[in-house]
């Protein structure tokens, strides 16, 4: 379940969640975790895997690029990795200049390691944005960003690496 923000309706996702588990069926949800925990605790039993993107560690970057402070996004993601009995997929995007520069690399590798999280997905920035922004009439402020070459994707896997981070 992703879409918009799945917990932004606790209740519906709850109720959508806990029938699916009675049924059998498993059930991921992916999240910008920018809400409030009791937003989330209650489906936590009904999740079988939880999906969330790290992007920016610190948190003035993060209100300049994402809108918002990463306070409540880190909070919950580090109750996730204490109090969560499900699989847990971090991601990270990799946006040239922004995301992918080494103190934000090391401060996200520090922050997983304190939290017992160990891997992570690294996501190519892909310039898809750009033509759903087009579409509504806004502008677009990553348009002049290229994707991340293959080879400097390898070089940032072979960083967290050697940051005891394991890149899927």
């Amino acid at each position: 379940i992703s879409g918009g923000e799945p917990f932004a309706q606790p209740e519906f996702l709850f109720s959508v969640l806990k029938m699916c588990h009675e049924s059998g069926i498993s059930s991921a949800v992916e999240s910008a975790l920018n809400i409030p925990w009791k937003n989330i605790e209650r489906s936590l039993p009904f999740i079988d895997f939880f999906i969330f993107d790290l992007k920016i560690m610190d948190p003035d970057l993060h209100q300049k690029f994402c809108g918002t402070k990463n306070n409540q996004i880190l909070k919950n993601i580090s109750k996730l990795a204490k109090d969560a009995k499900t699989q847990l997929l971090p991601r990270v995007p990799m946006i040239p200049g922004i995301t992918d520069t080494y103190s934000n690399i090391e401060a996200i590798a520090v922050f997983l390691k304190q939290n017992g999280i160990n891997y992570l997905q690294l996501i190519p920035y892909m310039k898809l944005g750009n033509i759903k922004y087009e579409q509504i009439g806004k502008n677009y402020r990553l348009k002049s960003l290229d994707s991340v070459s293959p080879d400097h994707l390898k070089e940032i896997k072979n960083i967290f690496n050697k940051l005891g981070i394991t890149c899927k």
